[in-house]
Order: structure tokens, then C-alpha cells, then sequence
């Protein structure tokens, strides 16, 4: 049983950080997706836009991920780009951003 615990010690934050990190990258994938192919032709949504009714809801899911997972992912220098942009933008951006994918999660059946 002791030997357990120090299994499971080491185990669950491992399986949980890899797990965050691949969310990171799907979430990457996803707001590359119409530069990497043409997945995204023919769609009514505007790709480039952050906000607003037309904005293309991978936006403001990409970056509300980001930001929700700053503590555990801000430091990674693989990312630091990703910050970087996310500190430029002005709080108001963000907080419209985190109201726009709370409102998608919400609506995914719409989309």
C-alpha cells in the first residue's frame, strides 16, 4: 500500500499536466486551423476577428483558454508568444473575450 500512494503521488500530477498541455495544443491547432488548411473555406464567420457577432467563436475559446490556464501554462517558453499577445490586448478585449466563450460553451448547439 505505501508503495501505491507513492505511485499515485507521482502519477496523477503527471497525468493531469499532460493532459492540460494537450488541451493547449488542440486549442493551438484549432485557432491555426484556417491558416494550416481550407477546413474553414466557405465559412460565414470572420477568422481574424476576437469579438462580435460575425467573430469566428474559435477566437475567444482560444483565448479564454489561455488565459484561465496562465497559472498553470504562462511560464512555459514554448508559450510565450501566446502571453505576450494576451498581455498586449486591453482588459476590456479580455473580459469581452471571456463573455463571448463562456456565451459559445453555451450556445455550442447553435453554432
Amino acid at each position: 500500500p505505501a508503495d501505491n500512494r507513492k505511485t499515485e503521488f507521482v502519477e496523477n500530477p503527471v497525468n493531469w499536466s499532460m493532459q492540460a498541455c494537450n488541451n493547449a495544443v488542440r486549442m493551438a491547432i484549432m485557432h491555426r486551423m484556417p491558416r494550416m488548411s481550407d477546413y474553414c473555406k466557405g465559412c460565414h464567420y470572420k477568422k481574424d476577428d476576437k469579438l462580435g457577432d460575425d467573430a469566428c467563436p474559435l477566437n475567444a475559446l482560444y483565448w479564454d483558454f489561455f488565459e484561465q490556464k496562465k497559472p498553470l501554462l504562462g511560464r512555459n517558453p514554448r508559450l510565450g508568444l501566446v502571453y505576450k499577445n494576451l498581455e498586449r490586448m486591453p482588459e476590456t478585449d479580455r473580459a469581452a473575450i471571456a463573455r463571448k466563450a463562456a456565451q459559445t460553451r453555451d450556445e455550442l448547439d447553435r453554432l
